[in-house]
Formats: structure tokens, C-alpha cells, sequence
């Protein structure tokens, strides 16, 4: 426990205890990885949207397709 304490109250060369420069270290590793997986996501989501965008004009031709061709039938009814 003594050299955990020691190591906590001592300094660096600079004037910094070690805890803090592991800490700086890990805030901007984990902004890093935010900044990262933010990104990642955004460029899921558009590629989502893009290929949704996309089936809903293939049906919506599809569609189109169909109803002209319920046109062309002649009614029998």
C-alpha cells in the first residue's frame, strides 16, 4: 500500500504525477475512439439510407410496372 501511495504523490520530471499524464492519456484515447466509432456510424447510417433510398425506387418502378400492365388487362368484370 506504501508504494502505491509513493507512487501517487510522486512527481516527474516535468512536475506532473503519473496518474495524471496516464489519465490525459487515456481522456484523449477514448476521445479518439469516439470521435472513431461516430464516424463509423454516420457512414453506416448514410450507406443504410443510400440502399433503402434505393429499394424504394426499384419497388416503386416495380409498381409502376404493375399498374400499367392491370391496364392493359381487359375488363372482363
Amino acid at each position: 500500500m506504501n508504494d502505491i501511495e509513493a507512487w501517487l504523490a510522486h512527481t516527474t520530471k516535468a512536475g506532473q504525477n503519473p496518474w495524471e499524464v496516464y489519465y490525459k492519456k487515456f481522456v484523449t484515447c477514448q476521445q479518439a475512439e469516439s470521435k472513431k466509432s461516430q464516424s463509423s456510424l454516420s457512414s453506416q447510417m448514410k450507406k443504410f439510407q443510400e440502399e433503402l433510398e434505393q429499394q424504394r425506387q426499384q419497388a416503386m418502378s416495380m409498381y409502376g410496372n404493375t399498374n400499367e400492365s392491370m391496364e392493359a388487362l381487359p375488363n372482363s368484370i
